[in-house]
C-alpha cells in the first residue's frame, strides 16, 4: 500500500495536511521499484505555483506498507521529500532508462536518478521514445 501526504505551512504558523489521491495505491509485488502518481487537477491541493510551494515549505511524505514474502512480516517505509530543499523537481521527469543496443532492450542504470526537462505533450514524448528504441510510430 502506498500513501502520499502533502503538507505545507499555513499562515500564521501551522501545518496544513492533505492525504493525496493516488492513481494506484497498491501493487501486488514490489520488486525493483515503482512510481507513485497523484494527478494534479484544479481541485488538487498541490495545484499552486512552484514558488508558493517553496515559500510555504511544502513537503511530501511517502509511506509504503507491505508484507515481506519470506517471513510474512509487515514492513513499513517512509520518506520525506521537501520542495524547499530541492528534493522535488519542477518541470522535470526521470530520464529514460531503457535503450536499444543491437536489437536488445537494455536498462541503463546510469540514468537511475537523472532528471531531464519534461515534455509537455505526451504524444511527442512517446514518439521520441519509440524512435530511440528503433520502433516505428503508428500514433
Amino acid at each position: 500500500h502506498f500513501h502520499l501526504t502533502f503538507f505545507y505551512m499555513q499562515p500564521p504558523s501551522y501545518h496544513k495536511t492533505h492525504v493525496l489521491e493516488l492513481v494506484r495505491s497498491e501493487t501486488p509485488m514490489l520488486r525493483i521499484g515503482t512510481q507513485v502518481y497523484h494527478p494534479i487537477t484544479k481541485n488538487s491541493p498541490v495545484n499552486m505555483p512552484f514558488e508558493a510551494l517553496v515559500a510555504r515549505k511544502a513537503a511530501f511524505l511517502l509511506t509504503i506498507m507491505g508484507t515481506e514474502p519470506l517471513t510474512m512480516h509487515t514492513m513499513f517505509f517512509s520518506q520525506r521529500y521537501s520542495v524547499a530543499d530541492g528534493q522535488v523537481a519542477n518541470g522535470g521527469r526521470y530520464a529514460d532508462m531503457f535503450e536499444a543496443h543491437n536489437g536488445v532492450l537494455c536498462m541503463n542504470l546510469d540514468n537511475l536518478d537523472t532528471i531531464v526537462p519534461a515534455e509537455l505533450d505526451p504524444k511527442v514524448l512517446l514518439e521520441a521514445q519509440l524512435r530511440q528504441l528503433g520502433w516505428a510510430s503508428e500514433i
